[in-house]
């Protein structure tokens, strides 16, 4: 209420907000919600050059932002509307829209997202857990909740600043801490959930991205079967290695590839082949 008066009567709020986000971090210390929070707003530049050329300028357009949040009630007794988290979602697909082909990186369209989520929730109404190992904004993981009940979301992000929007993403959409679990960092190097299954596994990884195939990941369980492991320019095969071992057995998996994986040769060749012949049944 401080800030929203501030910003009403044109007085500097840009120390006052920093202030008030730094806070909100440090209020988790000690708490079980901590790793969850630490950090969460670090990417968030309140003096970027975006804002305005001027310190005025700045302080201006996020006073106007503040003000504008403050004219919605978010008190709506249809409880399937979700205005933040919907608001939060059209701004990062706007942002994705303006960012081109790096869009990828953090966001996958609605469209797409859609069908990934309707494929693994088709026949269920509830599932104990999903996983993203590559979730970027968290909102294929998000599209998964609104075609049935998820009981706790798990996910990686290679990407700090993505990593921090995840986690905004999902508590902004009402998740609680302890529904979620996003960690940061390489998914097939260094992966935070190996030791867990899941129920639903999606996923749209970065096409044909690379990677270090070295010979210890031939004695790593995700690989070992294959006899191969994907090329060094295109990790695409390496992805669903690892989604395919994260998977439950009553789970169901949805995954945007490039078309390249349906009939490169050699290494790809052959790990295809494997899944063709010994997974036959469970991989469509």
């Amino acid at each position: 209420m401080r800030l929203q008066k501030k910003a009403k009567n044109n007085e500097f709020i840009l120390a006052d907000l920093s202030k008030a986000l730094k806070e909100v971090e440090q209020s988790t210390l000690g708490q079980d919600s901590e790793e969850d929070f630490i950090g969460l707003f670090d990417n968030v530049d309140l003096w970027s050059q975006n804002l305005g050329r001027t310190e005025e300028q700045k302080n201006k357009m996020i006073s106007t932002i503040l003000l504008n949040l403050a004219e919605i009630d978010f008190n709506f007794e249809n409880t399937d509307i979700d205005v933040l988290g919907d608001a939060y979602e059209y701004l990062i697909g706007e942002f994705a829209s303006s960012a081109g082909k790096k869009a990828g990186e953090f966001y996958t369209p609605q469209q797409v997202s859609k069908i990934l989520a309707k494929l693994v929730a088709e026949g269920k109404q509830k599932i104990k857990s999903a996983y993203d190992p590559t979730c970027g904004s968290g909102s294929l993981l998000l599209r998964v909740s609104k075609e049935l009940k998820v009981a706790h979301f798990s996910g990686q992000e290679l990407n700090q600043t993505t990593y921090n929007l995840a986690r905004m993403n999902m508590i902004l959409h009402g998740v609680k801490y302890q529904d979620f679990d996003i960690k940061q960092g390489d998914t097939i190097e260094h992966p935070e959930h190996v030791h867990k299954k899941f129920e639903a596994v999606v996923a749209n990884p970065p096409f044909s991205a690379k990677w270090n195939p070295s010979s210890q990941f031939l004695d790593d369980d995700r690989f070992a079967k294959y006899g191969k492991l994907a090329p060094k320019s295109k990790a695409d095969f390496a992805f669903v290695q690892h989604m395919i071992y994260q998977l439950a057995e009553n789970g169901t998996m949805a995954v945007v590839l490039p078309h390249g994986v349906l009939f490169r040769g050699n290494a790809e060749g052959t790990i295809r082949k494997y899944l063709i012949k010994e997974k036959n049944g469970r991989v469509l």
